[in-house]
């Protein structure tokens, strides 16, 4: 793959705890990393659950080899933010990723 088509910056993020003002721990993402990949709509379906319609978009993320990206990162790109559903090694080789996002409506 040609380093022109890792176009577009995707900031990742990754899962945390913090203690609110209760001391309870509280789900937060923080940012830990850039990096440039390529993104593309894979399908867009719509759910109906609990007698209401869902929107749910996924997308083929492509980007190179790291191990610093986990099953519970999630990313922004565009202003939009998207979840990592499963993560693929291209090839088996730690060269590519592929990653299976959902985005966040």
């Amino acid at each position: 793959m040609r380093a022109g088509q890792l176009r577009h910056r995707l900031v990742f993020q990754s899962l945390g705890q913090v203690q609110n003002e209760f001391g309870e721990p509280t789900d937060t993402y923080s940012e830990h990393m850039t990096l440039w990949g390529s993104i593309r709509p894979m399908s867009a379906r719509e759910l109906l659950n609990a007698e209401q319609i869902i929107g749910e978009k996924t997308h083929i993320v492509k980007i190179r080899y790291s191990t610093l990206v986990g099953i519970k990162d999630r990313f922004t790109f565009d202003s939009r933010t998207f979840e990592v559903v499963y993560i693929l090694d291209a090839g088996e080789r730690n060269i590519y990723m592929d990653i299976m996002a959902k985005e966040i409506v």
